[in-house]
């Protein structure tokens, strides 16, 4: 998790504001930190007097905002806005806030989660070829890896292995550019993957 304070600091507080709608700089910021999704949010507090008998006192209301976005396509997987309000103290806004940014949480989270079931659907089979391979143990590995660690793969079946290269048969639940961007930010055994071909039903991938 990366928090906002550092990345204003690294980036400014203008191209910060910028994110939600500049999906360009939405994946640059993701790859730079290596964040799946970025959150952003906003806040707003306000403070109205009313009396009871002689007594001052005041009506403390918070609203909280946020967008929670794909890094790696720019795109808005939810929304948001909780408002709470409480009477007490002038300024004394730490509870409405903690109220209407668990209320945001939870909104968010169910409307993150609906969008991810949307977005993997049904499940294909897809062929993946691995290429730069150093040993069958290491296929074995990335195997384990699919199998056991990344998101939609259900099934990984090994087709052939000629020493460097490998052909699988994997059935991904989802998009097969998701398993081509997991792949790119996996770290096999401290090398790296690059994506040489994708085409409907196939992915050819090369480890550098």
């Amino acid at each position: 998790m990366v928090d906002s304070a550092r990345v204003r600091r690294l980036t400014g507080t203008g191209q910060l504001r910028e994110l939600g709608n500049d999906k360009s700089l939405a994946r640059k910021m993701g790859r730079r930190y290596g964040a799946e999704i970025l959150i952003l949010g906003t806040v707003s507090t306000s403070s109205h007097p009313f009396r009871v008998g002689d007594v001052e006192m005041f009506t403390n209301r918070a609203v909280v905002s946020a967008r929670v976005i794909k890094s790696d396509t720019g795109d808005v997987m939810a929304s948001a806005s909780e408002e709470n309000k409480l009477a007490g103290g002038r300024d004394a806004y730490e509870e409405p806030l903690q109220r209407a940014a668990q209320k945001l949480a939870e909104k968010l989270t169910e409307k993150a989660v609906a969008w991810w079931q949307k977005e993997l659907g049904g499940s294909a089979d897809f062929v993946l070829v691995v290429e730069g391979l150093s040993s069958y143990g290491q296929l074995n590995r990335l195997k384990s890896i699919l199998s056991e660690e990344t998101r939609g793969v259900q099934r990984v079946n090994q087709r052939s292995f000629d020493g460097s290269r490998a052909e699988l048969d994997v059935q991904l639940k989802g998009k097969l550019r998701f398993l081509a961007n997991d792949l790119v930010n996996l770290n096999l055994d401290g090398r790296r993957f690059t994506v040489k071909r994708q085409s409907a039903n196939m992915l050819v991938v090369r480890l550098r």
